[in-house]
């Protein structure tokens, strides 16, 4: 039985420096044997490795801050994000209306993103990264102007 290429070099090398003795066939087939395992032990390794967890995401960078073109709003400027990745932008400030707590964008090829969200000077806000189910710790950020 050829399981891989490896089995085949393998078999002729034992098959070449092997005298004709009752033992030589033996010598063959825990070659094989021996191959098999390995590659059983192989394919069972990437399983595992596939099944293994990801690394977590890191929180986004500090963000640059800016005013923003609106009355009420800052404007900021992330880089080093996944690509594709979501940034989820909150306000925690209770003062700020639900509709205007939440903000974000979704991260450009380069790893770059921006967005103006509802809040002043002294508003806390959170940022994380999400990519699909995960999500990063929390970015913790006092709005300062």
């Amino acid at each position: 039985i050829r399981i891989d290429n490896t089995v085949v070099v393998l078999r002729l090398k034992i098959a070449k420096n092997t005298p004709k003795l009752a033992g030589a066939n033996r010598a063959t087939k825990l070659a094989v044997v021996h191959s098999r395992r390995w590659f059983i032990g192989g394919a069972l390794a990437t399983l595992l490795a596939c099944a293994s967890p990801t690394l977590p995401l890191p929180p986004p960078d500090v963000p640059f801050v800016s005013a923003g073109a609106l009355a009420g709003t800052v404007h900021l400027v992330g880089s080093n994000a996944e690509s594709g990745a979501e940034i989820v932008i909150r306000n925690m400030n209770p003062a700020v209306p639900t509709n205007r707590q939440i903000g974000g964008a979704v991260v450009n090829p380069d790893g770059t993103w921006d967005a103006d969200v509802y809040a002043g000077n002294g508003d806390v806000l959170t940022l994380t990264q999400q990519v699909g189910n995960a999500v990063s710790p929390p970015l913790v950020l006092t709005i300062k102007l």
